[in-house]
């Protein structure tokens, strides 16, 4: 997994997709569902999943080594 739980996801990505760029789930859970105690929770998750996908939106576009 990333956030928390402390890998990488450059290299989770270089480790564990296919040969079409595909076929790999990054597990963040617990970086989103503890982002924030208290009323600004769902703000604070929202943010954390959203910049997830945007790391990996970007991370899929570059070009495989």
């Amino acid at each position: 997994g990333v956030g928390a739980q402390g890998g990488n996801l450059d290299a989770a990505l270089a480790a564990g997709r296919d040969a079409t760029g595909r076929g790999l789930l990054v597990n963040a859970s617990r970086s989103i569902i503890f982002a924030e105690p208290g009323p600004g929770f769902v703000d604070a998750a929202r943010a954390r999943a959203e910049a997830l996908h945007e790391a990996l939106k970007l991370a899929a576009a570059a070009p495989r080594p």
